[in-house]
């Protein structure tokens, strides 16, 4: 895979089949899965965004199958479980989604929500599209105490971020186990 920016004149791959590396050919590839998500030459990572809705819709159909035997309080596990388990899952690498996108695969979620805690409104509504204006999922994600996908990513990148700075206190604070008498408070900091 050669990696460069989208829609970028000077890259030419049509030439590149394959490289030689010491008797082993490596293919040039266009997409491809590491530690799970997906990788494009431009690192849009429109290919993991349509995995993750698929997968999403799938355990959706799933869930909706199953659902008139789950109650309301286990529901809100199943879904944590299930849907939002593949959608934070390298949430802060992925999703570099435009809004519109993040709010397509909101949109999948609260149609399920709706289907399931407000049966009648979604069956009186199926023939023509749902009106998000008569129902706001709102209240329902804030009865299942749910965050929205946007809401997931920015406390996923506000954890990171106050992560990498405890690990700066922590380096600061190295030296004071340093002198502990603990042998394995020793042997973890000096290897």
């Amino acid at each position: 895979m050669v990696l460069h920016k989208d829609r970028d004149p000077s890259v030419h791959t049509d030439n590149i089949t394959q490289l030689n590396v010491n008797t082993n050919t490596i293919h040039l590839v266009f997409k491809f899965k590491y530690l799970g998500v997906w990788l494009d030459p431009s690192l849009n990572f429109n290919q993991h965004y349509k995995s993750v809705t698929e997968r999403v819709s799938n355990k959706l159909k799933i869930l909706h199958g199953v659902k008139r035997f789950i109650s309301e309080c286990v529901m809100p596990i199943m879904i944590n479980a299930y849907i939002h388990s593949i959608i934070d899952f390298a949430i802060e690498i992925w999703c570099v989604q435009s809004d519109r996108m993040l709010d397509q695969l909101q949109k999948i979620i609260d149609s399920f929500l709706i289907s399931y805690f407000l049966p009648s409104i979604y069956k009186k509504n199926k023939k023509h599209k749902l009106n998000r204006s008569e129902v706001d999922p709102q209240h329902l994600r804030d009865k299942c105490n749910f965050l929205t996908v946007k809401e997931r990513l920015y406390v996923t990148l506000k954890t990171t971020y106050k992560n990498l700075n405890t690990n700066k206190n922590f380096l600061a604070e190295k030296t004071q186990y340093n002198n502990s008498t603990f042998p394995r408070a020793r042997r973890m900091i000096q290897g």
